[in-house]
């Protein structure tokens, strides 16, 4: 999946459907199911004012990415992911994910804002050289850019292999970045390493990724599911990864015994 790749963060841009509902990383106790699951909460309203501030913020950072001003377009990120995410590596993700694909940002075509729980969302129109993209710049309530996703255009078997090679190789900041906005309001690196960690710790270190079975939604707005077949020293496990419309990470869940 922050922009949803050339950011600390991910891909895609997300259903809007329902962005009054929050989301959040369930604790499980063994024998349960740990997922990361919605939760029931209100959004809180933005001033004109704090609207304003974050629709600058991120057509700063785009215009900064886009102009290769990798080093100051960094510190526009909340401190957590600054930690995370080098300049060098906002380049490298900048260049394989737009410049190659999309080429030079031309102009800003339309503008807007979504309150979510724990967060907002500016929703960017942006034209490139070679077409339109939606671009999703995440902030929390501190206001602070803590995410960003677009259509990334690759298939769930894709996204499903990059998310797992990214957890095996203990890369949980490139792993959030498969994740919707929504979750990356409350998720962060450290939140998948403790989780995965506790993963490892029950089943033994993954050997390999066996099997990748998409079963595409048949109503609309419901999700596909990813059933992920894992080998792991302990044994053989299967995961379970749902995606919204736009292939973004939306919930997963881990079955423990």
């Amino acid at each position: 999946m922050i922009l949803a790749r050339f950011l600390p963060f991910t891909i895609h841009s997300l259903l809007f459907t329902g962005l009054s509902v929050g989301t959040t990383l369930a604790l499980a106790t063994p024998g349960q199911t740990q997922s990361l699951t919605p939760s029931t909460a209100i959004a809180q309203t933005l001033t004109d004012a704090q609207r304003q501030a974050i629709i600058q913020k991120a057509e700063e950072y785009l215009t900064l990415i886009s102009q290769g001003n990798y080093a100051k377009a960094r510190t526009l990120l909340a401190p957590n992911l600054q930690k995370t995410w080098s300049a060098d590596r906002l380049q490298e993700l900048w260049k394989k994910d737009f410049v190659d694909n999309f080429g030079p940002v031309q102009k800003f075509v339309t503008t807007n804002v979504i309150d979510i729980i724990n967060g907002d969302i500016v929703k960017l129109n942006v034209q490139f050289a070679k077409g339109k993209q939606e671009l999703l710049f995440t902030f929390n309530k501190q206001q602070e850019l803590i995410a960003a996703n677009w259509t990334s255009g690759k298939s769930i078997d894709q996204i499903v292999e990059e998310f797992i090679w990214a957890l095996q190789n203990q890369d949980y900041a490139n792993a959030r970045t498969y994740l919707s906005p929504l979750l990356k309001a409350e998720i962060f690196p450290e939140r998948i390493q403790k989780r995965w960690e506790g993963i490892i710790k029950q089943n033994g270190q993954l050997r390999r990724l066996l099997d990748v079975e998409v079963k595409p939604a048949n109503i609309l707005d419901a999700p596909d599911v990813a059933i992920v077949t894992l080998k792991f020293t302990g044994g053989i496990k299967e995961f379970f990864i749902f995606f919204d419309r736009n292939r973004a990470i939306t919930n997963v869940d881990f079955p423990q015994e």
